[in-house]
């Protein structure tokens, strides 16, 4: 893996000094670059896919994520460690990213999501 950036998604669509808001778009078996996550985010997937996560010297995790399904992530005082999103699908995957410009409150990094994760036959 190369150098961890800030930017978080692939294109950046507003910004100011309290919100970043991100475009996350991926083609089939694209990756955006490694990138570390300084405030506590919130993101959308706009329509069903298969995101893998890859984090230095760890095993990649894939998980199918439903159309609608939110994540918050609270990423502490050290800020969530650095990975890197790879489209394992055979669709487009596309996200919207809210970041939040101010010092988390978490004591480490915590996980909230609206569980939409994709089960077969719904």
């Amino acid at each position: 893996m190369s150098s961890v950036s800030g930017n978080v998604g692939t294109t950046l669509l507003f910004a100011n000094d309290r919100v970043r808001v991100w475009e996350m778009k991926l083609e089939p078996g694209q990756s955006c670059g490694l990138h570390q996550h300084a405030y506590d985010y919130v993101f959308v997937n706009l329509m069903r896919a298969q995101a893998e996560l890859n984090e230095p010297d760890q095993e990649p995790e894939v998980r199918t994520l439903d159309e609608g399904f939110v994540q918050y992530t609270a990423v502490g005082k050290q800020g969530q460690g650095p990975h890197q999103l790879r489209n394992a699908g055979e669709s487009s995957l596309r996200q919207i990213l809210i970041e939040f410009i101010r010092e988390s409150k978490s004591q480490g990094v915590e996980i909230e999501t609206n569980g939409r994760y994709f089960k077969p036959g719904q």
